[in-house]
Formats: C-alpha cells, sequence, structure tokens
C-alpha cells in the first residue's frame, strides 16, 4: 500500500513542471491592458513594458514612461 501511493506521487512529480501556470498571467495581461482612470486616462502599453518601467498611452496621443 506504501509502495504504491509512493509510486503515485514519483509520477504525480513528474508531470507537474509541464503544466503551463507562467502563461496564464501573461495572456490575460495581453487580452486586458489595465487603465488608470485618475483624471486623465492612460493606458498600459503592454508590449512596452520592462522590468523596471512600465509605459502608458496617455489620451492626448503622447507615452508616458514610468519607472
Amino acid at each position: 500500500m506504501l509502495k504504491k501511493i509512493f509510486i503515485q506521487l514519483i509520477v504525480l512529480a513528474m508531470f507537474f513542471p509541464f503544466i503551463p501556470i507562467g502563461n496564464f498571467a501573461s495572456v490575460a495581461a495581453k487580452e486586458s491592458p489595465k487603465t488608470n482612470t485618475k483624471g486623465n486616462e492612460k493606458t498600459e502599453v503592454v508590449g512596452e513594458w520592462t522590468q523596471t518601467s512600465k509605459t502608458f498611452n496617455n489620451s492626448d496621443g503622447t507615452y508616458t514612461t514610468e519607472i
């Protein structure tokens, strides 16, 4: 009985790395860009993100990068 449970845990551990957990967050961010509604309508430009900054498309056609 203990041997069967151990084998099942090993099989589960082997399949766990194949679950695409990281892809769910990136797909959700691409489908629904976040908006900041603090008076001046700014929309995040998802393709221009870096590790330390975010770029916004302002309502007047200009871009703003926040670090």
